[in-house]
């Protein structure tokens, strides 16, 4: 029998006790998506963690805004605005910036995983767990929206930023 690690409840049984040929799950004992929890902080549905040890992120964006912030951090989804733009393509170089700035770490390390030319993103954010990453969005929630201008963007095209 093998139990959850956090809670102790069974959620698989072998038949024999060692080198099984088959293992059974036990009927709703497993999620489909794991629930990320620290303290009394539980990690939202949009920020989860992959089997390759990154953190995908969901994002739903709005171009229609003054300068960038995020409005929640919460459910499927976090909603951001960002600075309008005339392109899909500067909108979410615009974004990536804007998400690197907030997470404080590297172009490198984030990576546009669904939704280039959508309003729902999906980010994959390398070297982060999602404990940081849902601490540093809502803390970035929670201060005054940043400027990141037209100009910014097209200094992020150009790779000067």
């Amino acid at each position: 029998m093998m139990n959850c690690t956090k809670c102790s409840l069974p959620v698989t049984y072998q038949p024999t006790p060692e080198h099984p040929e088959r293992v059974f799950l036990l009927a709703d004992s497993l999620s489909d998506k794991p629930k990320v929890s620290f303290g009394d902080d539980d990690v939202p549905d949009c920020i989860q963690p992959t089997v390759n040890g990154e953190v995908r992120a969901s994002f739903t964006i709005t171009s229609k805004a003054d300068r960038c912030r995020i409005k929640r951090v919460e459910g499927n989804s976090v909603e951001i605005e960002v600075k309008d733009v005339d392109t899909d393509e500067r909108t979410n170089q615009l974004f990536m910036q804007y998400l690197v700035h907030v997470l404080g770490c590297s172009r490198e390390n984030v990576e546009l995983d669904f939704g280039a030319h959508s309003r729902n993103k999906v980010y994959l954010i390398k070297q982060k767990t999602p404990v940081d990453v849902y601490h540093k969005l809502k803390e970035a929630a929670k201060v005054m929206p940043s400027k990141f201008y037209k100009a910014t963007a097209d200094h992020c095209i150009k790779g000067e930023i």
